[in-house]
């Protein structure tokens, strides 16, 4: 007779995956078919609202988060989480597991024409070859076992695209990776 909990813990699993591709989905469909919408946005708050959806999945990884926000920031707070949301979940996902001192580093600078953002970690790593393909719907790369739809940092390009952003990745394989992002800052827009 076969171990139903194992057999129901496969099922969870799947059904985990089905729903965080399905999640990914409505991210791309909403970010595709919604008006941008600027209001003023308080990174404190809103990186913390992203690191408290990952948190849990790995409580060894210490975030780090350093804001500077001397200026108002008036962006699209929709498409910013759901950048925020990829890339953090990305962090947490592709840490080494035999990492004593896991980290995710968090960097907002906030200025009069822009914010800059910087997500950094110690995890497994991109493949140099493979940092131009990443951003492509559905390129995973062959090089790490870990779950995934391939679509997560497609859409954290598409939602960026509909902003006015731009994204530069570096990252050393076993070493970590980091994604610099710029965003104007639409303080001057008239909602």
């Amino acid at each position: 007779m076969t171990d139903p909990n194992g057999y129901l813990n496969m099922i969870e699993v799947c059904i985990q995956k089905l729903d965080g591709f399905i999640q990914k989905i409505i991210e791309y469909y909403r970010n595709s078919r919604l008006d941008v919408e600027y209001e003023k946005i308080n990174f404190d708050h809103l990186l913390n609202e992203c690191i408290s959806q990952f948190k849990h999945q790995n409580t060894a990884i210490e975030f780090q988060v350093t804001v500077d926000q001397p200026v108002d920031f008036k962006g699209d707070t929709f498409r910013i989480s759901v950048i925020l949301n990829n890339l953090i979940s990305n962090a947490v996902k592709y840490q080494k597991p035999d990492e004593v001192h896991p980290k995710v580093n968090l960097a907002v600078k906030v200025e009069p024409h822009k914010a800059t953002l910087l997500i950094s970690d110690n995890g497994i790593g991109i493949l140099s070859e493979h940092l131009n393909n990443i951003f492509k719907m559905f390129f995973r790369s062959k090089n790490n076992n870990k779950p995934g739809s391939g679509i997560g940092l497609y859409i954290v390009k598409e939602a960026l695209n509909k902003i006015g952003g731009t994204i530069n990745v570096e990252s050393k394989y076993g070493e970590g990776t980091q994604f610099e992002i710029s965003i104007p800052n639409r303080n001057d827009f008239d909602s």
